[in-house]
């Protein structure tokens, strides 16, 4: 048979295994690991017992860690080499509550010295537990047509989910394709269980959109600069001064309309002339150089007469302020220009951000606006040059007008000059905004799978629902026999204890509790004095193997239990060592559906080894020594087949006597003594009840008992023909009565 089943144990800082480990494959979930006293098999068990759905409060976590260590850990797992790993994992912290996950499917149920003392010594051998409830059979009705729909509906399931898978396959090689990050977490959204679910995401977009935008992104020219944000300041301080001028009266000059006519018009080259000249010392003109007339010098002088005049000074302020609302105009032109154009920059950047491509920049109010405005305060103040004296109240209107339109220049320029920012900032980070794409493309993807998936989908929720139906009629017909938890245990219990001891004892079950009969008498407080240690022993086995009733709901449960079984030969004479083997190797005997008992058994003892092993109980034997765990071989497991293989080898003078021949006899005889009558004292009763052999080899005792025992020998104590009698006596005697084992050594010899 091949060996599939794959057992992995650690046992790091656990009593004495630092870091013990075993990895191996077997034939069956069965095995046994061999230990002397002192290696630490205890341990292991002590920790299993940490498994078990009920966790005894005799345990102690901290008292399983090794000296000097704070932490420790057990990982046992036992599995098909095809199938997933399924481990028990258990972690300890000194003063902590122990981490324990098991994955494994096994209902753990372990057996050693503390489960005896406590679950037995502790109640006198009267064990009480709780015994309710119930485990659910299976009558032998026909469910085949339940079964065939449950298979039909789970292949119907299982190609609908196939389906989809693929579909989630394609989209998630789709995404990474992109540059998607498989740790991303909308990459990870994309699970069956959610596509099955109908979950939606708050994506509105769809994915060719984004994608296109992706794609727009991923264009972005490198070394693309930022957009400048236009810079300008407005001096408005001159619209106030407007108002004022315009709404005061100011007196007029005392000069004729003609002569004020003139000087209006030319006024600028009339007041740089008269820059030239000094009125005081007029007699030559200073460009032409020629002789002032009287006409000329008095004309001059009504030149300086009206610009010293309040009215001249009035005309030139005005004139002044015309000034300024030219520049105002202007100012208000290039700021309005260098606007939109970083919004046109704006417009031209944002294409490549999905998220301001839908942001549309407040736009400032048009040059010309501010111009009309601006004209219409220049023409009032020509009408206030014409007259000074006039008042013109209309100024007021015309500037809240234009406040208006300055109050729109900033509000846009604010917003502008924010939204500039940001997008600078996400051009310059535009790996962010890349992966904030990419985000929304996996959900978008996501809608497009469950659209695409919508008919497959809306199949596996209606395939469940039936399913969920069919596994009910199903179990309706599986469950319809069920048997009190506490009958099966007392009936267990009782058939275990016949096998090891006939009709010497008996239990009696009342609600909660196992009385043990003897003789009519129940046995209560006076059991620890009637019992033996090795019955003591055996009805604490006979207990852990029916309590594994309580463990269980159901009868395919069963299937679900390892056994976990430190030493339980413990003080047991070999009948009774015979009986356990036999117990374990047909223990499917006693629960009929567990079918291979999956168990763990821990000894110290090489003969119990033997026996598991050549009755067929284990065939995987393991050595635990100095923290290393290896395959143990075939001459540490038949101790007695190798003794009696020397001793017939020296009968039929194959080989001759040495040191070790006269300690194979004692062996044997021993196994002999132990195995047919352990109703006797000591050795050398039984091979007094040996006559055929005192016959044949009268010095066979005496030789075997002083040989098989250290001394000092001046010379050789008896020689090779004595011995070779003796050796030939004994096989005789086995011969006679087991030749099985005779006739086997031959055939291994001729072989």
């Amino acid at each position: 048979m091949a060996k599939n089943i794959k057992v992995e144990l650690l046992a790091k800082n656990i009593g004495p295994h630092l870091n013990t480990q075993l990895s191996t494959c077997i034939e069956k979930r069965k095995l046994g690991i061999f230990a002397m006293n002192g290696e630490g098999k205890s341990f292991l068990s002590r920790a299993l017992s940490l498994a078990q759905e009920t966790v005894p409060d005799y345990v102690s976590p901290d008292r399983l860690l090794s000296f000097g260590s704070n932490e420790g850990k057990l990982e046992f797992s036992v599995y098909k080499r095809n199938e997933q790993e399924r481990t028990l994992s258990i972690s300890l912290r000194r003063g902590a509550v122990p981490v324990i996950r098991n994955d494994t499917g096994y209902r753990f149920h372990v057996f050693n010295q503390e489960y005896t003392k406590n679950n037995l010594e502790k109640c006198a051998y009267s064990p009480s537990d709780d015994f309710e409830g119930y485990v659910v059979g299976k009558e032998n009705i026909d469910i085949s047509h339940e079964e065939t729909e449950v298979d039909r509906l789970e292949d119907l399931g299982k190609g609908y989910q196939n389906t989809i898978e693929q579909e989630m396959a394609k989209t998630r090689k789709e995404l990474l394709r992109l540059g998607v990050r498989a740790n991303t977490a909308e990459f990870l959204g994309i699970k069956y269980e959610r596509v099955i679910s109908k979950e939606k995401t708050d994506e509105a977009d769809t994915y060719a959109n984004l994608l296109e935008q992706y794609n727009k992104l991923k264009a972005l020219p490198e070394g693309t600069e930022d957009i400048k944000l236009p810079e300008f300041a407005i001096d408005y301080s001159c619209l106030q001064e407007i108002v004022d001028m315009l709404e005061t009266k100011y007196s007029k000059a005392n000069f004729s309309d003609a002569f004020l006519e003139k000087i209006r018009s030319e006024r600028a080259f009339i007041e740089s002339g008269m820059q030239q000249i000094d009125v005081a010392d007029l007699h030559d003109c200073p460009f032409c150089g020629q002789k002032l007339g009287d006409e000329a010098k008095t004309l001059i002088r009504l030149y300086g007469q009206y610009l010293e005049n309040e009215e001249s000074k009035v005309v030139k302020k005005i004139d002044k302020l015309e000034k300024n609302c030219e520049s105002l105009a202007l100012t208000l032109k290039s700021a309005t220009e260098d606007l939109l154009r970083a919004q046109n920059d704006f417009d031209r950047l944002k294409v490549y951000f999905p998220s301001y491509r839908q942001k549309q920049l407040t736009q400032p109010p048009k040059a010309s606006q501010y111009s009309d405005e601006i004209m219409k305060l220049v023409k009032l103040l020509h009408t206030k040059k014409t007259d000074i004296s006039t008042q013109i109240p209309d100024a007021e209107k015309i500037i809240s007008v234009l406040a208006g339109l300055v109050e729109l220049l900033d509000s846009s320029m604010a917003e502008t000059e924010k939204a500039i920012d940001r997008l600078n900032q996400s051009k310059n980070n535009v790996s962010d905004e890349q992966l904030s794409l990419r985000r929304r493309l996996c959900n978008a993807k996501y809608e497009e799978l469950l659209v695409a998936c919508n008919n497959e989908i809306d199949a596996v929720v209606q395939a469940r629902a039936d399913l969920r139906t069919a596994n009910e009629n199903l179990k309706a017909k599986q469950s319809k026999k069920q048997t009190q938890k506490g009958e099966l245990v007392s009936k267990t219990f009782s058939s275990l204890l016949r096998k090891f001891f006939d009709d010497k004892y008996e239990i009696k079950f009342d609600k909660n509790k196992f009385t043990l009969i003897f003789k009519n008498h129940s046995l209560t407080s006076d059991a620890e004095d009637v019992l033996s240690d090795g019955e003591k022993g055996i009805v604490a086995f006979c207990y852990y193997l029916a309590s594994t009733h309580l463990i269980v709901d159901k009868e395919d449960d069963y299937q679900e239990v390892l056994f976990v079984i430190d030493d339980p030969i413990s003080s047991m004479d070999f009948n009774y060592v015979y009986t356990l083997t036999q117990i374990l190797r047909t223990i499917g005997t006693f629960f009929p559906v567990i079918g291979s008992a999956k168990m763990l058994v821990l000894t110290h003892s090489v003969e119990f080894v033997g026996i598991l092993c050549r009755n067929n109980v284990l065939k995987e034997m393991f050595s635990l020594h100095s923290g290393r765990i290896v395959p143990i071989n075939g001459e540490l497991i038949l101790p007695y087949e190798a003794h009696l293989k020397d001793i017939y080898e020296v009968a039929t003078g194959e080989k001759q006597a040495t040191h070790t021949t006269g300690n194979s006899l004692r062996h044997v005889l021993e196994t002999l003594w132990r195995f047919e009558r352990p109703d006797l004292n000591s050795l050398r009763d039984y091979f007094d009840s040996l006559s055929d052999i005192n016959e044949n080899s009268y010095l066979l005792y005496t030789l075997s008992n002083d040989l098989s025992h250290g001394a000092i020998r001046e010379e050789y104590p008896v020689d090779d023909a004595t011995i070779q009698n003796a050796c030939a006596a004994v096989i005789g005697f086995v011969n006679s009565k087991y030749s099985g084992q005779i006739t086997r050594i031959k055939e291994q010899n001729s072989g």
